[in-house]
């Protein structure tokens, strides 16, 4: 039995007599639905503003039971209708300087990772995603993240508070509804601002555009390696790039992290808490990269010598 019922911050909270407590998160759909919206071609509710906010532990997670508890995900939730099945779906989502983030209804969508670390096990989410493009009523979370280094779907660092807007693209037809990401408020009581926000994004984009330099390196070091001479002093001298950029994870205890992973833990740092950017930061960015740009002219030097000995 239901023992009482609520509408709180515009969700539907039920509790009941076996002492469950549940909560209908964003009743946005329903408060928006009209008869109108049955006949309509495609609709796209207008999405409640978000706050921008970090969750720890489990946030947005949960069982895959009924019996067990789900979390409600953090971002901006959007809804949209579908009176039929559709070809193709796209949402995007657009900022001031453009579009940051895309999605579709294709792709293997999102799976959950378990395993056991030392201390404790942990839980966490693969892949990227899904749009559904069947007949009816649909819920879509975007995290407030942009893609991570080289593109990949998740890692990347959160967006900047502001204005954005969704565009829902059903087999060519388009529509648009505004919204705005806001500041956690706990966040700005502790005296971090907007732009500090943004410096920390603009930063964080340096560092990913470094990491993917030093990845590119890396496989050109591979190449040439590969078809270098055998025991040549070419071979020898790539062989140190390469020993450079990556780490050494053959031994067994505590490696020296090299170039690569030292922008990663950089990049790590960056987008961990929403804070300024510590000048540190910058100044340790900026070695990194002289670093990789030696070793960049070091191998181009060493493709010449290769080229003009033949020794590929």
């Amino acid at each position: 039995p239901i023992t009482d019922i609520k509408i709180a911050d515009g969700d539907l909270v039920l509790s009941t007599m076996g002492r469950g407590f549940w909560i209908m998160d964003d009743l946005t759909p329903v408060r928006q639905w009209t008869d109108r919206m049955a006949s309509a071609q495609v609709h796209l509710f207008q999405p409640a503003d978000a706050v921008r906010e970090r969750r720890g532990g489990f946030g947005g997670f949960g069982g895959s039971t009924p019996d067990q508890p789900q979390w409600s995900p953090a971002g901006v939730t959007v809804d949209y209708f579908l009176p039929t099945a559709a070809r193709s779906v796209q949402l995007e989502f657009v900022g001031v300087d453009g579009t940051v983030r895309s999605f579709e209804a294709t792709g293997t969508g999102v799976g959950t990772e378990q395993a056991q670390e030392m201390r404790a096990p942990f839980q966490r989410r693969t892949g990227v995603p899904r749009l559904d493009a069947s007949e009816g009523v649909h819920r879509f979370v975007w995290d407030l993240t942009v893609p991570g280094p080289g593109g990949a779907p998740r890692g990347g660092p959160m967006v900047v508070p502001g204005t954005y807007e969704a565009r829902l693209t059903v087999d060519g037809r388009t529509e648009s509804r505004s919204f705005e990401v806001m500041m956690d408020p706990r966040v700005a009581a502790d005296g971090v601002t907007v732009a500090d926000l943004r410096s920390q994004f603009d930063l964080a984009l340096e560092i990913q555009r470094a990491m993917e330099d030093a990845a590119g390196t890396i496989e050109r070091v591979e190449g040439a390696m590969q078809q270098a001479a055998d025991g040549s002093e070419v071979e020898t001298q790539l062989e140190g790039i390469y020993d450079a950029l990556v780490t050494d994870r053959d031994i067994s205890s505590y490696p020296q992290p090299m170039l690569a992973d030292q922008l990663r833990y950089l990049y790590g740092n960056t987008i961990s808490a929403d804070q300024e950017p510590a000048r540190d930061m910058y100044t340790r960015l900026e070695t990194l990269r002289d670093e990789l740009q030696q070793h960049q002219q070091r191998l181009q030097q060493l493709l010449r010598t290769i080229t003009d000995d033949g020794a590929m």
